[in-house]
């Protein structure tokens, strides 16, 4: 059986003042986050962040007769995700900025249940993890994610309500309601306090939320065998294919497979249960189970091995940098699995429950970390490429600037000043205050980086009827513009002399859709004729998307004048095609 939560009678003062809470703390952070004619935002979203988090915290974790140790801990979270926000919102560079505002919020969703397990427990200090009672964590945890999916759903649930609500006012010609309804402050105001409300109610009945919660987690582990005899089969087949197809294929390499190994700890994790009595007891899901856990490992040296190449190859960026976190998070999971199957055996579910904590804790402390300053991505990553551009490793016109610019922080924009005025040649001052002068990335237009797009798009590009030389401007428009995107075969319709070129990529990896734009030659400034006309068409092939990789890199096609029946409307086509 699912160890109990501890539980309290009916609190429904608990219900109102959450529900009034939470329309208190949306209509605030609809204020905070209003930023019109506001310059500096940081500290306006940092402080929406604190509410946000310390609203959510105090709600999953306030109970009657522990209110202080409550409140202790919403703030404790509230600060960690407010203080992330505050100093790397709007800061120059973007995605690393927002990993660390991830990462502070990842602490708290780990620490959420390790508080509430520690304060059950007795609120013993200083904290051990024997304290932790495991069955508590994992149901904990569990319960949080029904009951935030619950609280999110009531919420939207309320909204469309009340938009029903303004369409009857509606009929009978009473406007204001609807206004009213989609303000922008009224729905915020209205989900805070929905989801408050419903926090509150649900709590007072936590035992269904825990019966709901092991619903789900017996409806997860059924999937546990399906998705290991996937991952069996092609841990089997790498010595067959080799890892060259892994790092041809897609750029996605180490996402796809932290995402699966993602998938893999969810799904072994809800077979494994609280405790013995809750384990899966089929022969089936035991066996799948033990097929995820011998291949999470694996599969994360597999990321590594791709994560690697990539800084081997190109240096150290913020992206990837994060990118070895994850997989070194995902690793260490790896190692502790196969240990406990490997020297448990038969009882390796009970080791892996007494790992899984110490793992979090030390998963909690990581993130707390990461989302410090102490963890200089842009800093490490700036030095890196100056290394490679000092070396001769990369040259100025291969070197990425824009990246330099614009993903680096405040580190990247330091050595773009610095290289302005005391670079090696004056090509690599010249490009630098180029750089400087870009207020985004997509004013870049032909910045040297382009080189390396140009470099791969010439391996991937078929120009037919035949392959000649093409004019500058539509290379440059080619990769600039997302004309051949990133991976996969792309066919050109040109012929010298002509004015238009027409371009076929398909729609995305793994579909059979394709991709169709109109080229206008000649033209060079930025979005002047780049792409003048895009359309997507299913293609039908007997053998799937496979197939269509091949017609386009064989070229077997051809453009023809087709004529058709629409309906027009001053011109404009509108409709589908009737005939």
């Amino acid at each position: 059986m699912d160890a109990a939560i501890p539980q309290e009678h009916d609190w429904p003062a608990r219900s109102w003042a959450l529900a009034l809470a939470g329309a208190v703390i949306g209509f605030l952070i609809y204020l905070l986050t209003d930023t019109k004619g506001t310059a500096d935002v940081s500290g306006r979203f940092g402080l929406a962040a604190f509410l946000l988090t310390g609203g959510i915290a105090a709600a999953f974790a306030v109970e009657r007769g522990r209110i202080r140790s409550s409140l202790v801990f919403a703030l404790v979270a509230a600060t960690t995700v407010g203080l992330a926000v505050w100093s790397n919102w709007g800061a120059e560079s973007s995605n690393w900025e927002t990993w660390r505002i991830a990462c502070a919020a990842t602490a708290v969703a780990i620490a959420a249940p390790l508080f509430l397990a520690w304060r059950d427990g007795g609120s013993a200090w200083p904290v051990r993890p024997a304290m932790l009672d495991y069955p508590n964590i994992h149901n904990r945890a569990w319960t949080g994610v029904v009951l935030a999916a619950a609280c999110a759903v009531f919420a939207l649930l309320s909204f469309l309500l009340a938009t029903l609500l303004a369409s009857l006012f509606g009929l009978i010609g009473i406007k204001a309601v609807s206004d009213l309804v989609f303000e922008q402050g009224f729905i915020m105001t209205l989900y805070g306090g929905a989801f408050g409300g419903a926090a509150g109610v649900m709590r007072d009945r936590e035992q269904i939320l825990v019966t709901l919660q092991s619903v789900v987690r017996k409806v997860l582990s059924v999937m546990g065998p399906v998705l290991g005899v996937g991952l069996a089969v092609f841990i089997i087949a790498l010595p067959f294919t080799g890892l060259a197809p892994l790092w041809d294929a897609t750029r996605a390499t180490t996402p796809i497979l932290i995402a699966v190994i993602i998938s893999t700890l969810t799904l072994i994790n809800a077979a494994i249960g609280d405790s013995a009595a809750d384990e899966a007891k089929s022969p089936l899901l035991t066996r799948g189970t033990i097929l995820l856990g011998g291949a999470m490992l694996p599969l994360g040296l597999i990321a590594a091995v791709s994560t690697n190449l990539r800084i081997t190859q190109y240096g150290i960026t913020p992206d990837r940098l994060w990118a070895a976190v994850f997989v070194g998070i995902a690793c260490a999971y790896g190692v502790a699995y196969l240990y406990a199957l490997v020297i448990k055996r038969g009882s390796w579910w009970a080791e892996v429950r007494r790992l899984n904590v110490l793992l979090a804790l030390g998963l909690c402390l990581l993130a707390l970390l990461l989302a410090s300053p102490l963890a200089s991505f842009g800093g490490w990553s700036t030095r890196s490429q100056l290394a490679r551009l000092e070396s001769g490793k990369v040259t100025p016109e291969r070197f990425d600037w824009t990246a330099m610019r614009f993903d680096f922080g405040k580190p990247g924009i330091k050595a773009l000043e610095m290289l302005a005025t005391t670079g090696d040649t004056a090509a690599i001052k010249q490009a630098a205050k180029s750089a400087i002068a870009l207020e985004s990335r997509w004013e870049a237009g032909d910045m040297p980086d382009d080189a390396l797009k140009l470099e791969k798009l010439d391996a991937r590009l078929r120009i037919i009827p035949t392959k000649v030389p093409l004019p500058e401007s539509i290379r440059q428009k080619l990769i600039r513009y997302d004309g051949c995107g990133d991976v996969g075969p792309c066919l050109l319709f040109y012929t010298p002399g002509a004015k238009e070129a027409v371009v076929v990529k398909k729609e995305c990896e793994y579909c059979g859709t394709l991709k169709t734009n109109r080229i206008v030659v000649g033209e060079t400034e930025d979005n002047k004729g780049a792409l003048a006309k895009e359309s997507r068409n299913p293609v039908s092939l007997a053998t799937g998307s496979n197939d269509l990789n091949y017609a386009i890199r064989q070229g077997e096609a051809e453009i023809r004048t087709v004529t058709r029946r629409q309906v027009f409307f001053d011109g404009e086509p509108a409709g589908d095609l009737f005939e």
